[in-house]
Order: structure tokens, then C-alpha cells, then sequence
């Protein structure tokens, strides 16, 4: 390998750089680790582009029934890709009671995927406004440790909205699309 010369000749574009502040071995000790892109032969516009959408995506905390509302949390998955927005979605069902002495892992768990959001976003299915976990996260969600902004999906417009939900300034999207969630996770607040 050269010692001199432009990086990409000093650097091989395969190599798999992960992070730190030490160049990788055989770098010539010169290039620093947030040039491995450059050297790779990625484009700084492409570099940018790339930093400046990872800073803009919103991490959006889901709150669905694990028993009824799966498929609607798939399709969340897939818009994430495609979104500003990135949505965290916890896949452990929880199938222990809220109340039970099992539950204590579970909610610090959630809460600190919680406070690691910027949303909450509630998906409304037929058994929503009954669900005890739902009504804890949305609950959780609230105090001043968490304040996640709120917004709210009715999967049909005739489901009952959990208590938590109402009253709050919560966003609503009246149809479950992509552009319906978007637009209300643009206008959700966290002024309650």
C-alpha cells in the first residue's frame, strides 16, 4: 500500500470502518475516521444528505393491542423506510398483567424506549379503549420525564378512543395511510 498519494489509494474503499477516533490500520495515520465515507468513494453531497436525514428523522414510539393490531405495526415498519420518521416498535408482546409483579421489566422497558422517542403514536383498534398496557403507555407517555408529543390512528372511525387520548391536543388521523399519520405526527403537540 502506498504512503503517499490520494486516500482511496491508501485506504481501501472495503474496508469496514465502524467508529472511533483512531484511523484504521494501513491508513497512513492521516485520515480521519469521518472521512472513511470520502475514501470509500461516497460523495460528501451523499455523505451529507445522509447525516442530515438521520438528524431530521422523528422517532415515533408506537402504542398498538399486540392481540388485534399486529398487521397495522407491519405496515408502520414498512413506512418507516420511506419517512421522515422512524418508528420504534417494541415486539415483545407483553403477556403478563399490567399489575403483576412480572410487569415491573416490562415498563422500564417502554419507558426507556419512551424517552428515547419524540412521539407517541396510538394506534386505535376495537379493543384499545379496554387495553391496560395501552392506557399505561399513553399515561407514561404524558409525564414530564417522558412529554412525547401525541397523535392518534383510528383504524375505524367507530373505535372507541382510549381516556388518555381525549382532551389532551392530541392529532388525528382518521384513516390509517401513510400521509393521513404523517400529517398528524406533523401536527402533534405535547402542550397538555
Amino acid at each position: 500500500m502506498p504512503e503517499d498519494g490520494p486516500p482511496w489509494e491508501r485506504w481501501p474503499p472495503d474496508y469496514g470502518f465502524t467508529g472511533g477516533s483512531d484511523p484504521p490500520p494501513g491508513s497512513g495515520g492521516d485520515i480521519p475516521w469521518w472521512a472513511a465515507p470520502l475514501a470509500a468513494g461516497i460523495g460528501i453531497a451523499a455523505v451529507i444528505a445522509a447525516a442530515w436525514r438521520m438528524s431530521l428523522a422523528k422517532k415515533v414510539f408506537i402504542s398498538y393491542d399486540h392481540s388485534e393490531d399486529s398487521n397495522y405495526k407491519q405496515m408502520l415498519r414498512a413506512w418507516s423506510a420511506n419517512t421522515n420518521f422512524e418508528f420504534e416498535i417494541d415486539d415483545r408482546s407483553p403477556n403478563v398483567a399490567i399489575d403483576s409483579e412480572q410487569a415491573g421489566p416490562i415498563k422500564a422497558s417502554l419507558t426507556t424506549k419512551m424517552k428515547e422517542a419524540d412521539y407517541l403514536l396510538v394506534t386505535v383498534g376495537k379493543k384499545s379503549s379496554t387495553s391496560k398496557w395501552m392506557a399505561w403507555e399513553i399515561a407514561r407517555a404524558k409525564q414530564s420525564d417522558v412529554k412525547l408529543r401525541l397523535a392518534a390512528v383510528k383504524i375505524d372511525s367507530t373505535n372507541t378512543s382510549p381516556t388518555g387520548m381525549l382532551n389532551t391536543g392530541t392529532a388525528w388521523a382518521y384513516s390509517f395511510t401513510q400521509d393521513g399519520i404523517v400529517d398528524a405526527l406533523n401536527k402533534a403537540r405535547n402542550d397538555y
